[in-house]
């Protein structure tokens, strides 16, 4: 997909659009728990604001509430990317 910008345009590596939330989420990261917020997820992958920094590739276990049934849902994936406010990770197929 492409995203038109002020710079020009910007080729979208997404899918599969992502839906904002702002959701309190637990991340299993080599058998150590951690907490974080899920700033936005899509059926590939989620982004979570977390103080702590961890290495791309890391297996991961996030853990969080479903907004309508408040089930609780835990998705596998891999960190594919790390910025200053925290993580992406795509989720395992």
């Amino acid at each position: 997909m492409v995203i038109s910008s002020p710079i020009g345009a910007i080729t979208e590596k997404r899918y599969n659009s992502r839906k904002g939330c702002d959701r309190s989420a637990e991340l299993v990261v080599d058998n150590l728990s951690y907490r974080g917020f899920m700033r936005n997820i899509s059926i590939e992958g989620a982004y979570v604001e977390t103080e702590r920094a961890f290495d791309i590739g890391k297996e991961v276990t996030l853990a969080f509430r479903h907004s309508v049934s408040n089930s609780q849902i835990m998705m596998k994936g891999r960190i594919v990317r790390v910025d200053h406010k925290g993580i992406a990770v795509k989720f395992n197929p």
